[in-house]
């Protein structure tokens, strides 16, 4: 009988023990399993007796990275209807054009500027709207990844 035929069994053999004792020359990939991609909406709402400045700022904090976008560009991306009204808001001293409601704006957080790829376990997401230094609003949410 030919031996050539036991070079290939043999060969399979000691490539699959050779594999599972020295896995970091075997080529395997193993994935971290201890990061997940976090899926969330960014809403901010406007009550029907509400104003926020056309100026505005909203800014999303995913643990201690942060990225802002213009309150304009949020609602224009949110694609949802919208109300521009002339108003005053004495306690910011602000005296110019308003967003209005009663309307809901709502994005994914994709539409930020944050890495969305994060450690699994909970996590710290900051929703503030804000002009010039002052805050108009702002939410806080852990979520569990």
């Amino acid at each position: 009988m030919d031996r050539r035929v036991y070079i290939l069994p043999i060969v399979s053999v000691l490539f699959v023990i050779f594999s599972f004792t020295n896995p970091d020359l075997s080529g395997y990939i193993v994935a971290d399993s201890g990061t997940s991609e976090l899926s969330a909406d960014i809403s901010v709402s406007i009550s029907t007796d509400g104003f926020i400045p056309v100026d505005s700022i909203v800014t999303v904090y995913l643990d201690d990275v942060s990225s802002s976008m213009k309150f304009t560009d949020f609602i224009e991306k949110s694609d949802n209807e919208k109300n521009i009204v002339n108003c005053k808001i004495e306690q910011m001293s602000y005296s110019g054009k308003c967003y209005t409601g009663p309307y809901t704006y709502i994005l994914d957080i994709s539409e930020f500027d944050i890495d969305t790829i994060t450690e699994t376990g909970n996590h710290m997401i900051v929703i503030e709207v804000s002009y010039g230094n002052f805050v108009i609003s702002r939410d806080e949410h852990v979520v569990d990844v």
